[in-house]
């Protein structure tokens, strides 16, 4: 039987993580290692005048045998580095591994274990793939603690998005420790995040959280990170700006209000869509997953244009049930008194409205005959007080904005 594999930096199991740079805020290493996912997914960044070289030292609960080490970028910073992997038990650091790379990320893979035709099972294919030095073995067949170097960082400041150290019990683990981390992590632990395939449909299953989308808590199928950090689905976002549009507004992050610009803007997460896809690929059998749709991909008429009511309706069919949890989910995230609740019925009506003098859609006034004015031909038609279209009389208090 194939010896488990465990995260030794999952929170469960109580890694310490330290850093000899200033982090910028709520940035921290700590991040790293947090049980939040919100929290996890922003990452490390050293402060502005931080400059290498700048290490990240990990303390595990036990000795380990490393398989397979993951480091990938903070997706906010993109950049060029050089890093080196060093490790010990006991005594002194001994270097395992040192490459250069600007892909999304690297996984680092014991070279006694690994080739490049026998990889680790549903690695992120984005990343680069290199191997521990074979001089090193004993260094990382019993690992304790783990340093991670930034010897060189080109057009950004030392930052990580993701850190992970897979890898099972070292032969000189006692009994009692391995009991301990079985009980911490529980009866069924995660396997370097493959799925076990051929699992009954009784096991207890459960869909990560950073597979959910952090507004609707439903399983994302085309996933981008906002510049908080937070990641949410496409038609989440898109969503999201339409009804900022709607008042006039740009669009913006829905977790801190701050606008989208040329630098802070979301970004699509192909490394999170991968895992995505590869998780609901092997686990097609299993009826959590029946009824969650994978994206390969956008039609060509995906930009969505405003158009009349009634063309819209004939050609888009919409599920009720989860336009009402996004919704919901919106205005619990926008629940601020400067921002205004909306519905998407009145959204609809909205375009169908215009100025019967000059037909502009936005700016609108009503009078009694329920005839429509922009803010500027009102002002002229206030002076006959007469409705250009049907000749109604009204007063100029009679006039009411259009929302």
């Amino acid at each position: 039987m194939e010896a488990r594999l465990y995260n030794f930096l999952d929170s469960r199991l109580l890694p310490k993580i330290t850093t000899n740079a200033q982090c910028t805020d709520d940035h921290e290493v700590s991040n790293l290692i947090s049980d939040n996912f919100l929290v996890r997914s922003r990452g490390f960044v050293a402060d502005t005048s931080t400059r290498p070289p700048v290490h990240v030292d990990v303390e595990l609960l036990c000795p380990i045998n490393v398989h397979y080490i993951i480091l990938a970028k903070n997706l906010n910073h993109q950049y060029f580095t050089t890093v080196e992997l060093l490790a010990k038990y006991k005594t002194t650091f001994s270097s395992i591994a040192y490459e250069r790379f600007d892909t999304t990320g690297i996984i680092f893979c014991n070279s006694t274990l690994y080739n490049s035709q026998k990889l680790p099972v549903n690695i992120d294919t984005s990343y680069r793939v290199a191997f521990f030095k074979p001089h090193a073995r004993r260094s990382f067949s019993t690992v304790s603690f783990l340093k991670v170097n930034f010897v060189r960082v080109e057009r950004s400041v030392p930052c990580l998005g993701r850190l992970e150290v897979w890898g099972n019990f070292s032969h000189v683990c006692p009994d009692e420790t391995i009991k301990t981390v079985d009980r911490l992590m529980g009866l069924t632990p995660v396997q370097s995040t493959q799925v076990v395939q051929n699992g009954n449909p009784g096991d207890e299953f459960e869909i990560p959280d950073d597979f959910k989308d952090a507004l609707t808590f439903e399983v994302m199928s085309l996933p981008v990170t906002l510049p908080s950090g937070n990641t949410v689905d496409q038609t989440t976002l898109d969503k999201w700006v339409e009804t900022e549009a709607a008042y006039g507004r740009s669009g913006s992050d829905p977790f801190t209000a701050q606008r989208f610009n040329d630098v802070r803007k979301p970004i699509f997460n192909a490394a999170l869509k991968h895992r995505i896809d590869m998780f609901l690929l092997q686990n097609a059998h299993r009826k959590e997953t029946f009824g969650i749709q994978r994206t390969v991909g956008k039609s060509n008429g995906g930009g969505k244009k405003r158009k009349i009511l009634e063309d819209s309706r004939s050609e888009t069919s919409v599920d009720l049930s989860s336009e009402d949890s996004l919704s919901s989910a919106i205005k619990r995230t926008v629940g601020s008194t400067r921002f205004i609740s909306f519905t998407s019925d009145e959204c609809a009506v909205s375009d169908t409205k215009m100025c019967v003098k000059c037909n502009v859609p936005s700016n609108l006034y009503a009078i009694p005959c329920e005839h429509f004015y922009c803010k500027n031909c009102l002002l002229s038609v206030c002076d006959v007080l007469k409705c250009m279209r049907c000749n109604a009389p009204f007063l100029k208090s009679d006039s009411k904005r259009v929302h």
